[in-house]
């Protein structure tokens, strides 16, 4: 069954995590780069195309472990942190580093990433200790392998094909 919310999909193991609830705000950024290039006696610089960067994107996402139904808090964190980590048994340079995931948002956005940074916050504690309510900040790059030019982002927006 198709994700009915923003997931994230390990596409080495093909496990889901399915948001409890959808992020209220994304940044998405991509920057261009562009060679400053004088020419002697000029009074300007030339823009002189380099690269455009990968696509950026950040927000917040929270779960809520006494709601009804909610997810087990453990179970998240670890597969979120897990995301960041190489298997332990690396075989070569292929293998040797975190998983890409694709990061679907159905509807909106569908792109091949991996998972940079991620900032843990715990709040309203059980009385046993463990936390009730942890919020994640992400930050996601996209991990494509192939050129991508102005006809495809055109067409695609920010769904691209894993």
């Amino acid at each position: 069954m198709a994700p009915r919310r923003m997931a994230f999909i390990n596409l080495e193991t093909g496990e889901v995590l399915e948001a409890q609830y959808n992020p209220t705000g994304v940044e998405v950024q991509l920057e261009a780069t562009y060679n400053r290039v004088a020419g002697p006696g000029a009074s300007f610089e030339e823009m002189q195309y380099a690269k455009t960067g990968n696509t950026k994107i950040a927000f917040e996402i929270f779960f809520d472990g006494k709601a009804d139904g909610a997810p087990n808090l453990d179970e998240v964190t670890g597969y979120l942190l897990s995301l960041m980590a190489p298997p332990e048994q690396v075989l070569g340079v292929k293998n040797g580093s975190p998983p890409r995931v694709l990061y679907r948002w159905p509807g909106w956005i569908s792109l091949v990433v991996r998972n940079p940074k991620i900032t843990l916050s715990a709040k309203r504690f059980s009385p046993d200790g463990p936390p009730n309510y942890l919020g994640f900040k992400i930050d996601l790059e996209e991990a494509r392998v192939s050129r991508l030019g102005t006809e495809t982002v055109r067409r695609s927006v920010l769904r691209r094909a894993a």
